[in-house]
């Protein structure tokens, strides 16, 4: 994906982006102030948001699949971990099974627990679920490692391949 120029423009801010290229199969980190534009930058890319300014993007994949997970998606506090990731796998009609998910999240033993009772890291391992149930041509995390544990860090450092 090349970025030929984002533009977007707020009140006392403008996000204006010129000639970026972000690879294939490559991990790209946006270091930068609160507030500095990260996040609108990966909402426009993700196709999350659209640029009020002018927006010139250049796919190497003429219908690319992508996705944009926040740091702070909102899951269904009343369901079980395994509801909910039974729920997410319907929807995105993939092979993997409720079993082979909480192995990769590392939820096994919390498998009937309510989301609502579990760690705020946790939580965030269930917000990483679209990651593993099928393939995109761009993920964009946003503060991915929030909140995790270091151990769960590392394992997710490998299942990316970083």
């Amino acid at each position: 994906m090349f970025v030929n120029n984002i533009e977007h423009r707020y009140e006392d801010f403008c996000l204006d982006i010129k000639n970026i290229e972000f690879k294939n199969n490559s991990v790209i980190g946006l270091v930068g102030e609160n507030g500095g534009g990260k996040t609108t930058l990966m909402n426009i890319l993700s196709g999350e948001m659209i640029a009020n300014g002018r927006c010139s993007v250049k796919e190497d994949l003429v219908a690319s699949d992508r996705i944009m997970i926040y740091s702070d998606l909102e899951v269904y506090d009343y369901l079980t971990v395994e509801e909910f990731l039974g729920f997410v796998i319907k929807y995105n009609e993939t092979q993997k099974d409720v079993e082979e998910l909480l192995e990769i999240l590392g939820l096994s033993d919390k498998r009937k627990s309510l989301i609502e009772e579990l760690s705020l890291g946790m939580k965030k391992k269930l917000t990483l679920t679209p990651l593993f149930v099928r393939e995109y041509d761009y993920i964009f995390l946003d503060e991915p490692f929030n909140s995790i544990d270091l151990n769960y860090i590392y394992r997710l450092k490998e299942l990316m391949k970083i």
